[in-house]
């Protein structure tokens, strides 16, 4: 119902609440949701003017809709803007790259965060392995596979396992 949140959202501002970042994270879901990149812009400079666009949950709402927008260099440059990105940030700009079918971009950011002592989570690897399959890489897809088993010891869930069914059925490995 992102329409209505839409009218919601233009409904507060005319009364002349301030919206809270927990406001902005929602309306920018709806952003995401219908592409209305425009109001999206929007929120980022409220964000940016208030101080609001360092905010975790703000931030990674922000790398998400602009991502699925289209806008991946403006995604990417709130995240670089990000003082101390989570798992969940991560994950959001690994899930751009592999939506643009630039698995490569994913699997750097994925060892950057690595690196940075952040472990990853059963949602990030499904980002990365779902970037793999986007960009045909079965065999970095089934490292990553391998690695969240063996390496984290995180069970496969279904989202695992059709990440795999995907790769391996882009691959031409139907059987």
């Amino acid at each position: 119902m992102s329409d209505e949140a839409m009218v919601l959202f233009d409904g507060m501002k005319e009364a002349g609440v301030n919206p809270d970042k927990i406001t902005l994270v929602g309306v920018l879901s709806a952003c995401a949701s219908i592409g209305a990149l425009e109001l999206g812009k929007w929120i980022d400079t409220y964000a940016t003017e208030r101080g609001l666009q360092h905010d975790i949950y703000v931030g990674t709402a922000l790398i998400d809709m602009y991502a699925k927008c289209g806008c991946l260099q403006d995604a990417r440059e709130v995240f670089d803007a990000m003082k101390f990105p989570d798992v969940v940030s991560w994950t959001s700009m690994m899930s751009a790259y592999g939506r643009c079918g630039q698995g490569r971009d994913a699997m750097t950011l994925f060892r950057i965060m690595q690196e940075s002592g952040l472990i990853p989570d059963s949602i990030a690897f499904v980002s990365v392995m779902a970037a793999c399959s986007h960009a045909g890489l079965l065999d970095d897809g089934q490292h990553y596979f391998k690695m969240m088993t063996e390496e984290y010891r995180i069970e496969p869930r279904i989202e695992h396992c059709a990440c795999m069914v995907d790769l391996f059925g882009r691959a031409g490995k139907v059987d």
